[in-house]
């Protein structure tokens, strides 16, 4: 798979998401054989997260889900200001995240920062500790 196509694949299920609405879209993903990454939007009424995320002193992004005690930690990058910290964690919100697509979910936030944030960041940047 391309990048150009799983950029465009992550941005299809964001948008989905988005115009579905944040309390009523979830976006899941999974991976076929060949390592082909889907984005799907599917109606809920339910978030999958509760992240609260905040920049620290040293280019570093904590991002922290209570309900499911999830963190996402994004290194290298620049400060986020308000409104691009909630972008991001509606994002994470709306992720399914859990030990057997940790590898998809950081290349889905890679995508997401590079398209809508305009942030370049690597995989390695993004730690997922469960």
């Amino acid at each position: 798979m391309t990048k150009r196509f799983a950029s465009i694949a992550a941005l299809v299920g964001l948008v989905s998401v988005l115009l579905l609405g944040a309390n009523s879209a979830q976006a899941s993903t999974s991976t076929s054989d060949s390592g082909a990454v889907t984005v799907q939007a599917v109606t809920t009424a339910d978030r999958t997260g509760a992240f609260d995320c905040f920049n620290t002193p040293v280019n570093i992004i904590t991002c922290n889900d209570i309900l499911n005690d999830v963190t996402v930690i994004i290194k290298n990058v620049r400060v986020l200001n308000d409104l691009e910290l909630t972008v991001l964690e509606n994002f994470l919100n709306d992720l399914s995240i859990d030990v057997g697509n940790v590898e998809v979910v950081k290349n889905l936030i890679v995508v997401f920062l590079k398209d809508v944030l305009n942030i370049d960041i690597s995989h390695n940047d993004i730690e997922i500790d469960l």
